[in-house]
């Protein structure tokens, strides 16, 4: 019921206007979230939310801080839940319309939700997968703009110091771009961080030398930038 409920409340949430019904819908929301959180078991529709990042109703909605701030924990719960193949597809999903995401958090916050799908695509006999994302990759322009976008998160992710999630500037990034990563990474241990950059450079290496060179370049100089011992 929840992975059918769930998508249509945040569709309504995005397009309310009346502030006493966005009220009742968040309280909906909270209250789904205080169920999801009890019970491990259930399972969050973390596709069907990811998807209304994409869309045009979020950009113009003046409820899309309500929005993202309740998705984003509903991701938070809902991806680790997910079974290795529902990651990838959700990973997938996100590197096929990254070029969809206003500029900002939400390109950290999605590509953050696509890491596990990417380590899953690595992993000891998923080479067909892997093989599947080079298809993605191939289906787009070289030029696409969320293509590029995508690789340059990895880049700037790679970037960041493992111990420093907290450091007021990081060497490589622009300000802006730090400060949208810093409120989603502030919280990471280093081992943690480390553990995701190490799922990043193992899907990159499963790529191999098929995505565009100008692609994985700046990835590949980036990676040399930590001690991952």
């Amino acid at each position: 019921i929840l992975a059918k409920l769930l998508p249509i409340i945040f569709d309504d949430l995005v397009k309310q206007t009346d502030a006493a019904l966005r009220a009742k819908v968040i309280g909906v929301l909270n209250n789904a979230l205080t169920r999801v959180k009890g019970n491990n078991a259930i399972k969050i529709p973390v596709l069907s939310i990811v998807q209304r990042w994409f869309g045009e109703n979020l950009a113009a909605s003046p409820n899309a801080p309500f929005f993202r701030n309740l998705s984003i924990i509903f991701m938070d719960l809902g991806v680790p839940r997910l079974a290795a193949a529902e990651q990838i597809e959700l990973s997938m999903a996100i590197i096929g319309q990254f070029g969809k995401l206003q500029q900002g958090s939400d390109r950290a916050t999605l590509f953050l939700a696509s890491v596990p799908g990417l380590s899953q695509m690595a992993a000891e006999g998923q080479k067909s997968e892997a093989m599947r994302c080079l298809d993605l990759i191939a289906s787009l322009k070289a030029d696409d703009e969320g293509l590029t976008l995508f690789f340059n998160a990895v880049t700037e992710f790679l970037l960041i110091p493992s111990g420093a999630t907290d450091a007021p500037s990081v060497g490589g990034l622009a300000s802006t771009s730090w400060a949208h990563w810093k409120a989603r990474l502030k919280s990471k241990p280093a081992a943690e961080m480390i553990a995701l950059k190490l799922s990043l450079l193992r899907w990159l290496a499963a790529l191999g030398a098929g995505p565009p060179a100008k692609l994985v370049y700046l990835p590949s100089l980036a990676a040399s930038v930590e001690n991952y011992d």
